[in-house]
């Protein structure tokens, strides 16, 4: 039994154990928001574009919807951005706002996004202003 106390977990390994829940590793300054239980391949893609923008899996909390409630996520996180897949529609989506020191992303939804180039493309170029991220 004694093993089982020293099981050790990195910040990654338990961001993927809890990716479909509220995930709180340390100090986050990332606050990603989900709709709902993401498939591999959508936790895949996302990761993609974590790792693109320069963020490993302990600067980033993931919330998902169908389970916590986002003010009492931003309110217990008090993240620095805030990057929303999937929760808005029109012209909601690219919608980016700089609101009590909390920069707010609105993009399409994984789903959607793995489906079409543009909406990559467009996603993108919003991080990178969102993100401050230089071309090479």
């Amino acid at each position: 039994m004694d093993e089982l106390n020293k099981i050790s977990l990195d910040n990654g390994m338990l961001a993927m154990l809890y990716r479909d829940s509220l995930v709180n590793i340390g100090n986050q300054k990332v606050m990603v928001v989900v709709k709902g239980k993401l498939t591999q391949e959508q936790n895949d893609f996302l990761m993609q574009i974590l790792n693109a923008c320069r963020l490993s899996a302990g600067q980033v909390s993931i919330v998902n919807t169908a389970e916590v409630v986002i003010e009492k996520a931003v309110a217990e996180l008090s993240p620095r951005y805030i990057l929303s897949f999937g929760m808005g529609s029109g012209k909601e989506l690219f919608f980016m706002e700089n609101s009590g020191g909390t920069r707010f992303l609105n993009a399409p939804g994984l789903e959607e996004m793995m489906r079409s180039s543009e909406l990559k493309r467009k996603t993108w170029g919003e991080l990178k202003v969102l993100f401050g991220l230089q071309t090479a």
